[in-house]
């Protein structure tokens, strides 16, 4: 998706949602044995635009080394909400932690080939670089010392966490 950004030049317009768990109701809402009706805060939807993508200076489409970047808010989120909370990156790590945890809509091995509509969390070993070396679209890629090996194994080309 970086490549048509820096390089095609087109108009883009996003936004980033914050404070969702479960893509088809709004609100979220758990409805309790005694009736009661708890919803969480509000979504927020945050526009943003091409200009406020930062990819890594590095990265390089064909080997997708250093695929990662930043995304600036055009707005300030309001993380004082309880649906909503700060994520934390570690700065300086003495060592690779042995477990991870992976949060998004992705796809499972039973999810047809579709996003899923909740937020899901795994959490996935450590694993070793020669593990992760996979083919998509008769191309392999391979984990150099920059990277991590982390999770499950390529299924119809997407990667499980089983």
């Amino acid at each position: 998706e970086f490549l048509v950004f820096k390089y095609y030049k087109i108009e883009f317009s996003a936004v980033v949602r914050l404070g969702e768990h479960t893509k088809s109701t709004a609100p979220d809402c758990n409805v309790f044995p005694d009736g009661q009706n708890i919803c969480a805060d509000d979504i927020q939807d945050i526009p943003v635009t091409q200009s406020d993508i930062v990819v890594h200076e590095e990265f390089n489409y064909q080997s997708v080394k250093h695929d990662i970047g930043l995304i600036r808010l055009s707005e300030p989120a309001k993380v004082h909400q309880n649906n909503i909370q700060p994520v934390c990156l570690p700065f300086n790590i003495p060592e690779v932690p042995n477990i991870f945890l992976v949060i998004g809509f992705g796809m499972t091995e039973t999810s047809e080939g579709k996003n899923s509509d909740v937020l899901m969390k795994v959490r996935v070993d450590l694993k070793d670089k020669s593990e992760c070396a996979f083919e998509k679209k008769s191309r392999v890629f391979e984990i150099d010392d920059s990277q991590i090996c982390a999770g499950g194994k390529v299924f119809n080309g997407f990667l499980s966490f089983k």
